[in-house]
This record gives structure tokens, C-alpha cells and sequence, in this order.
């Protein structure tokens, strides 16, 4: 699921996978990353409410891991 750094899975990994497999910090933020312009694409088009509310409540689990984990976020 994760690369050199990068997150390289596919949506099924954006769902169900993993998310303690990664390593560091970049791992998890290439996910945050993937699944943040995945939901900028679904809010563009006619995507099904059921993949906005899935891939939406992800980021949350996603999100509060990586905290949890140390990470943080520069505004």
C-alpha cells in the first residue's frame, strides 16, 4: 500500500487497508493527500452519496491516526 514514502494502493487500499502499515509521517500524509483530491473529484461530479460519505468518513479515521501518531498540520 505504501512506497517509498508515496501511497500506491488502490481504492480498495484507500478503504480498507491498513493504515498502521505505514512507516512515517510522508506515508500517511500521501494518503491524506489521495483521498482529499479523490473527494475534490467526487464534489465536481455525480459521484454517489454513499462513495462521498465512505471516502469522507476515511479521512477522519485517516486523520486522527496520523495525530495520533505526531503528525500535524502547518496553516
Amino acid at each position: 500500500m505504501f512506497y517509498r514514502n508515496e501511497f500506491v494502493g488502490n481504492w480498495e487500499d484507500i478503504i480498507y487497508g491498513d493504515i498502521t502499515e505505514a512507516k512515517n509521517h510522508l506515508e500517511l500524509q500521501s494518503l491524506i493527500n489521495k483521498i482529499q483530491q479523490t473527494l475534490i473529484v467526487f464534489a465536481d461530479g455525480e459521484a454517489p452519496d454513499i462513495l462521498k460519505v465512505t471516502y469522507q468518513k476515511r479521512l477522519e479515521e485517516v486523520l486522527d491516526y496520523y495525530i495520533k501518531m505526531g503528525g500535524n498540520f502547518k496553516e
